[in-house]
């Protein structure tokens, strides 16, 4: 998905036609259709029902819109934060946890080319602990709290849940377990965090003897990790976040045992300090809340 395709379907959801979204955005009718149609069938659901000209939202589409409009904003708000940089710094780090939805770094970078092509990004990847070594601007990392230095500014910017997650077409295939025991019967796909343990389950109630479980397949990559349970291979223990429906909504992952295996992870901004104040500083705010709202938690 990109910001043209996302651009335009919105146009169309928001005019109710071709021509009028085509107009508004000064492009071509049949080049602002063909943008939806790349985007319909990037998401493999129908988003519009159209009649000549005319159309209207699916529940798929609404869906969409609403997390489409919410992710605008804030690229709008990235597209004023680099705009302000100018000539400040040609050279920014960047450093991302392994295994984000490749559609965040995708719209942001797209983001930043497109409007300040003069400055040059380097991207480099954790497993999600901060580093107070790193030379980097900004990074992006999660665990149970931050680091204390005082040559980084450390920003709570989401908490992301974990729990176990299934496709609708595994769950219709092999039946919804009716109890963590039955767990053991299934083949489980394990998020593996630098501060948990990939074989045991993280259980809501504490009292409990931490349950141990043998996974198919253990990743520090949770788009991976996401990737083969909708491909309908098993069960996961990983994050969700709006972001992930936003990217496919043909295929909604089911929460599965939300009463019994939950645990929160808090996603965290940390600039360095002598980049907090004046442009760079702006922009640095601009991402958290971009990656705030692709992350926030599903309830």
């Amino acid at each position: 998905m990109n910001l043209d395709e996302l651009r335009a379907f919105l146009a169309v959801a928001e005019t109710g036609s071709f021509s009028a979204a085509a107009k508004s955005l000064n492009f071509a009718r049949e080049a602002l259709a063909h943008q939806v149609d790349d985007l319909e069938a990037k998401s493999g659901v129908k988003l519009l029902l159209r009649a000549a000209d005319r159309a209207s939202v699916t529940r798929a589409g609404e869906a969409l819109a609403r997390k489409g409009l919410a992710l605008m904003g804030e690229t709008k708000a990235i597209l004023d934060a680099v705009r302000s940089l100018g000539g400040q710094s040609s050279l920014i780090y960047i450093e991302v946890p392994f295994g984000l939805p490749p559609a965040i770094e995708e719209t942001a970078l797209a983001t930043f080319r497109k409007v300040a092509p003069a400055i040059h990004w380097r991207i480099r990847y954790n497993n999600g602990r901060f580093q107070s070594d790193s030379d980097a601007t900004f990074c992006l990392h999660f665990g149970d709290a931050a680091e204390d230095d005082p040559r980084w500014k450390h920003s709570r910017i989401a908490k992301v849940r974990v729990g176990l997650f299934a496709s609708r077409s595994y769950l219709e295939k092999h039946g919804t377990p009716a109890s963590i025991l039955e767990l053991s019967e299934r083949d489980l796909f394990v998020w593996d965090r630098y501060d948990r343990d990939p074989t045991h389950l993280p259980l809501t109630d504490k009292t409990q003897e931490a349950l141990k479980v043998e996974p198919a397949v253990t990743s520090p990559s949770p788009y991976l990790i996401r990737q083969f349970i909708l491909a309908g291979q098993g069960i996961a223990l990983a994050p969700t976040s709006k972001i992930a429906a936003f990217l496919d909504p043909s295929e909604p992952l089911v929460p599965l045992l939300r009463d019994e295996v939950r645990d929160d992870v808090t996603v965290w901004m940390s600039t360095r300090n002598d980049a907090n104040s004046g442009a760079v500083g702006v922009l640095a705010r601009a991402i958290s809340s971009f990656i705030a709202t692709a992350l926030r938690s599903v309830d």
